[in-house]
């Protein structure tokens, strides 16, 4: 997904207001915490790639995510159409 991912963690870890990132898309959804920064990716709106498939594998589901901000949270809603 990030190659390499450690500049992008870097800098993040640096950022004591970043709490958040959102990007997409990467054919797939993922949340990934790491030194309290959160990484929020979206689906494509075409083909993903089949999660844990040793080959390569597409799953033809198209998705977006839906973000709830309250206060200091959010929640996240991953919808495949």
């Amino acid at each position: 997904m990030l190659a390499p991912a450690s500049p992008f963690w870097r800098i993040a870890a640096a950022s004591a207001a970043l709490k958040l990132a959102i990007c997409g898309h990467v054919h797939g959804e993922h949340s990934i915490a790491y030194r309290g920064k959160m990484l929020e990716v979206g689906p494509a709106t075409c083909f993903q790639w089949r999660r844990d498939a040793c080959d390569i594998e597409i799953d033809d589901r198209h998705g977006y995510r839906l973000f709830d901000f309250d206060g200091d949270g959010y929640s996240v809603r991953t919808v495949f159409v």
